[in-house]
């Protein structure tokens, strides 16, 4: 599937451009290799032209969105195989790209985010589905600061539960903890928690 999308938003009382844009390329390619073995991929890139959103709260503006033109690109790629009727294993890749145009912007926000998830899942049943999964996390700046303090990498191990209600309606909960280690030698351990529900 290839989709090229358009999208334009006038705001009536800002000053200077009153207008951001946005270019959006989506590709999704999914091939099933085999009855068991299937691999899917996705690439999407977005060009972004001033795109600033302000708002203000308790008398103080806030910057919703980044201001400056910019390019972002997110290529992943999912490899699932079936081990059994209940047992499934899948590896994922990715590589996130943030290029600003502005060099004040570009100088702290210009980054690359490498990441790996390695999931296995069962069936508890037709409805749902447990799993354990292990994420690793890298983060690259253009220009990381001192002692490369800004860049990271990141261990997770958390698990995963998976509902359906029913065939409009379903949940995910997954929960574990986080192993951050920054170059300059700190580390971060903290909870990973995230739940989000679909319905069709």
């Amino acid at each position: 599937i290839l989709r090229y999308t358009y999208r334009l938003t006038y705001f009536e009382n800002r000053p200077d451009d009153a207008t951001d844009e946005q270019h959006t390329v989506d590709l999704l390619l999914s091939h099933t290799v085999s009855p068991r073995l299937t691999l899917d991929v996705r690439d999407q890139f977005r060009r972004g032209v001033e795109p600033e959103l302000v708002d203000v709260q308790a008398g103080v503006p806030v910057i919703l969105q980044r201001q400056g033109d910019y390019s972002y690109n997110n290529l992943n790629g999912t490899l699932s195989y079936n081990l059994s009727r209940r047992w499934v294993t899948a590896v994922r890749g990715g590589w996130q790209h943030w290029d600003y145009d502005e060099s004040v912007v570009a100088s702290n926000n210009n980054r690359n985010v490498y990441d790996t998830i390695l999931a296995f899942r069962y069936a508890l049943d037709r409805r749902t589905t447990a799993g354990v999964n292990y994420r690793y996390l890298r983060i690259e700046y253009d220009l990381p600061g001192a002692s490369d303090a800004r860049n990271s990498d990141s261990h997770m191990g958390f698990l995963t539960l998976i509902r359906r209600f029913s065939p409009r309606l379903s949940a995910e909960l997954n929960g574990g903890w986080e192993l951050r280690e920054f170059a300059d030698g700190t580390t971060d351990l903290a909870p990973l928690v995230d739940v989000n529900a679909t319905y069709n």
